[in-house]
């Protein structure tokens, strides 16, 4: 039996949340389109359902279903610099391991926002998972959070997303997603 557990993270920012931190993306490699054609087919999945999406006070707050939103490749820059970053140093959060934040990853990638949020998952196993089953897990976690993830994910502002992997086989903290939101300035 697979041992499977799931770390998640998860963060609104607007667009006067800037941290300052230069991100250099030039050279990165990102996921192929159909992988990412994966996640985004689970979060349009996910956002066509209405949710009662746990606060974290407790309680739910009830959220219609969500347009779909597409992808984004600027956003899947911001986004996969953060997977690699996290599977490569070990860690789960939104400050990077240069301080980078959210909003300066975003804003290296060229991306104008209004609002942006960011999910990040990191899917804990000694074993290899097919990537399917990595975005499984991961979705199911962020719709169950009670830390705003299913809000995020819900948020109907947003119409773009981004989406970044990244595995560290060395580890049991094996895969790492992270999902950039973004509504555009204009």
């Amino acid at each position: 039996m697979k041992k499977l557990a799931l770390g998640v993270v998860g963060l609104l920012v607007s667009c006067g949340s800037m941290g300052g931190v230069k991100v250099d993306l030039s050279g990165l490699q990102v996921l192929d389109l159909s992988s990412q054609q994966v996640m985004l087919n689970a979060v349009n999945a996910a956002r066509a359902t209405p949710r009662n999406c746990k606060n974290p006070g407790g309680g739910t707050t009830a959220l219609p279903a969500a347009p779909a939103v597409q992808l984004n490749s600027k956003l899947t820059l911001a986004a996969q610099y953060h997977a690699q970053d996290m599977a490569r140093n070990q860690f789960l959060a939104h400050q990077g391991s240069k301080g980078d934040l959210t909003a300066d990853r975003i804003r290296a990638s060229g991306y104008g926002f209004a609002e942006a949020g960011e999910n990040l998952s990191v899917v804990k196993t000694s074993t290899s998972l097919t990537l399917q089953k990595t975005v499984e897990a991961s979705i199911q976690e962020w719709l169950n959070s009670t830390n705003g993830h299913c809000q995020t994910l819900m948020d109907a502002d947003f119409r773009e997303l981004g989406v970044g992997f990244a595995e560290n086989a060395s580890s049991t903290d094996r895969y790492y997603w992270v999902q950039v939101f973004g509504k555009p300035a204009n």
